[in-house]
């Protein structure tokens, strides 16, 4: 969806003739002037090398949220593989009828037979809910410390 609206901004915003559009008054007319620019990157205004300057600032954008959606796909396929032949939890739906504390103490007995988890000798169900939580200590942290203001300058 992204790259459609970057996409068709940017048609509409820099390749379309909108003077020549707009001035257009009689089929004659409208066929006689071009309604899009032949030579896009010729004769660059400031208003069209902003359009063009933005454009490809949101291109890059969404080639930095193609690239990351990759890597957070890749890791989600990763720890499929990994609860399917460590854990033993076979499907989704087995996984979603299952108690917390048996995915837990799956876990546990993998660090015991196979250590992943290299800081500590020992996992605990208390590490492990400290590791899934982590992201939320940090913002918490943050906003105790009023880091983080509701006040405009």
């Amino acid at each position: 969806a992204l790259a459609f609206t970057i996409g068709f901004t940017f048609v509409l915003l820099f390749l379309v003739n909108w003077e020549a559009l707009l001035s257009c008054n009689s089929e004659e007319s409208c066929k006689a002037t071009p309604l899009y620019h032949t030579h896009p990157f010729h004769d660059l205004g400031l208003w069209r090398f902003g359009v063009f300057l933005c454009t490809l600032l949101f291109l890059v954008y969404w080639a930095f949220n193609v690239v990351a959606a990759f890597y957070n796909v890749r890791d989600a396929a990763d720890m499929s593989v990994y609860f399917k032949e460590r854990l033993g939890i076979v499907s989704d739906q087995s996984l979603e009828t299952m108690l917390w504390s048996e995915v837990v103490s799956r876990l546990v007995q993998q660090q015991k037979a196979s250590p992943f988890c290299i800081v500590q000798d020992e996992l605990t169900a208390l590490e492990i809910a400290n590791i899934i939580m982590r992201e939320d200590n940090f913002m918490i942290a943050l906003t105790n410390h009023h880091a983080f203001t509701s006040r405009m300058p």
